[in-house]
């Protein structure tokens, strides 16, 4: 294949990509319709060629120099394990809070919202988490709707049967009245001074095509690439303000030796991340994850990333889970798909 006929079948990605993004409406393929309730969460299902293009056109890659606990996989038992939650711990949720006349008062995720913007009062039972305790008069921005009171707060207290026993409640930050932000898991150490940002900013950042197609060149070495955005994803200004590093899986050899042959072909943040993230894994996660989202009792609201197609000629990065918490049951789930394969993003979060 020529440059040219390589930069257009890129383009052709990228717009694909892009659109399917925008449009937000791709399904699972074939999903059973007796499952689906009016208030169902999507799934937004990336194709793993395009995803990967998508992302790493739009980063800049630097290498930074390596620290002790560089390396390891992105998101493995000692990682992830901070979000499980059991019986008797303390907890705490940052978002709505739902009071409907003769029913419990419950804590509402940030589930998406209805087509037309606005914001429902209340879920359906597989998303809300049962709450005692809090004061409906100290919410933030309160209102009401067919009855249905609600308003913001950020609660603590002890999570017991799905239920939180709230004994600690404050206002909310401003920027947390939606749920957590948009950041992504870095499996390397962040810097001293923090994650470089592009200075000055610039509106395109270079491509890394280069570095895709090394890694590709040598799959007994690499495994998956993939962007991360580690301070989230939200940016004030139309440039890139906000740090942006690509992930590169390491399958052999050392982290020095890949910087040696990496360091030439870029100029941005890296991070270099030994593990076992490979395209096959990827594909029998995205099928996995699947599954676990059909389910509505495990109370995922979204699980977007790779999707399960024949066209798989690039790789992309772990697949991302929005869901209510992660009980002990869940876990186990999750540790059988492979937890560096999964980044997971609770709204009931263990105070450790």
């Amino acid at each position: 294949m020529s440059t040219s006929d390589h930069r257009d079948e890129v383009d052709k990605l990228l717009h694909a990509a892009g659109a399917a993004r925008r449009a937000k409406q791709a399904a699972p393929p074939q999903p059973d319709p007796a499952r689906f309730r009016s208030n169902r969460p999507r799934v937004l299902w990336v194709p793993l060629a395009a995803a990967s293009v998508a992302a790493i056109a739009a980063a800049t890659i630097v290498l930074l120099p390596d620290r002790p606990g560089s390396s390891g996989s992105v998101a493995g038992d000692s990682v992830e394990a901070k979000y499980l939650v059991r019986d008797g711990d303390r907890v705490e949720v940052t978002g709505l809070v739902v009071a409907a006349p003769g029913r419990p008062v419950v804590y509402r995720p940030p589930l998406p919202k209805p087509s037309d913007g606005s914001e429902p009062p209340g879920c359906t039972d597989n998303f809300a988490v049962t709450l005692t305790g809090v004061d409906l008069d100290r919410l933030a921005e309160p209102a009401s709707k067919d009855g249905v009171s609600f308003g913001y707060a950020r609660l603590r207290g002890i999570w017991h049967d799905r239920r939180i026993a709230v004994d600690e409640q404050s206002m909310p930050p401003a920027d947390a009245l939606y749920g957590p932000p948009d950041i992504d898991p870095v499996p390397c150490p962040e810097p001293s001074g923090g994650w470089p940002v592009p200075d000055p900013p610039r509106h395109d950042l270079p491509s890394t095509v280069a570095v895709q197609r090394y890694v590709e060149q040598h799959p007994e070495r690499f495994g998956a690439t993939w962007i991360a955005f580690p301070n989230g994803r939200a940016r004030p200004a139309r440039a890139w303000t906000v740090p942006v590093v690509l992930v590169v899986n390491l399958l052999d050899s050392d982290v020095d030796q890949a910087r040696r042959d990496l360091q030439p072909l870029y100029d941005g943040t890296l991070c270099i991340s030994q593990g076992a993230v490979t395209r096959s894994r990827l594909i029998q996660a995205a099928h996995a994850a699947q599954s676990l989202w059909l389910d509505l009792r495990n109370g995922i609201w979204e699980s977007s990333g790779v999707g399960p197609t024949e066209a798989t000629t690039a790789t992309e990065g772990p697949i991302r889970v929005r869901l209510v918490v992660v009980d002990e049951r869940l876990y186990g789930e999750f540790q059988k798909i492979g937890l560096d394969l999964l980044s997971l993003y609770p709204a009931v979060q263990p105070i450790r």
